[in-house]
């Protein structure tokens, strides 16, 4: 069955399974390497550094693009998700200059739209042809559905993701990311979802 097929109503209906098959993306890993890493601003910006981290250690890739303009209370200060991915990401070990910030998105499509214009800033079009999107696995399919309609057609786009959902939020993510996917299924913003 496709996702799309389905009525709103039809939506709650569904098992815990049946919304987790939709929602969560297969973790596998691809073991490629990319031209340019999208690493995607939330409140779970720890995780999404340290596996943008783990790609930079393992030389997988050699620019990132910590994106997110929306701003948080950490500790004392208010930053933007972007500026406390780059520190995150310097502290675990990627370097200053691999690090391309991007502080003006405020939604998952947005992360995608000026991401790109800062990848174009560094590569050009043509020297791009592999990029990967970091996020939670919970984020994963919809982030990877969006990049895969919303980045130019030559770019072949892959996930990443470093952690589990915290199974006590499982329940949110469901209900939250569950409605995302439908209406952007419906409106061709993400390929449809088969289950």
């Amino acid at each position: 069955m496709l996702l799309t097929q389905l009525t709103a109503d039809q939506l709650t209906q569904l098992s815990e399974e049946q919304k987790k098959t939709i929602i969560f993306m297969e973790k596998e890993d691809d073991g490629l390497s990319y031209d340019a890493v999208l690493v995607l601003g939330g409140r779970l910006c720890e995780e999404r550094a340290f596996a943008a981290a783990q790609l930079y250690k393992a030389g997988r890739a050699s620019c990132f693009v910590p994106t997110g303009g929306v701003e948080w209370e950490r500790g004392e200060e208010k930053i933007s998700e972007a500026m406390y991915l780059a520190r995150l990401m310097r502290e675990y070990g990627v370097p200053e200059d691999a690090i391309i910030v991007e502080n003006e998105a405020r939604s998952t499509a947005e992360n995608m739209l000026y991401g790109t214009v800062q990848i174009q800033r560094r590569f050009r079009f043509a020297q791009v042809h592999r990029v990967c999107v970091v996020t939670s696995d919970w984020h994963l399919k919809r982030s990877v559905g969006l990049a895969q309609t919303l980045l130019p057609r030559i770019w072949e786009v892959s996930g990443y993701t470093a952690g589990g959902s915290d199974p006590a939020w499982l329940a949110y993510y469901l209900e939250r990311e569950l409605p995302l996917l439908h209406r952007f299924a419906q409106i061709d913003l993400i390929p449809d979802i088969e289950f």
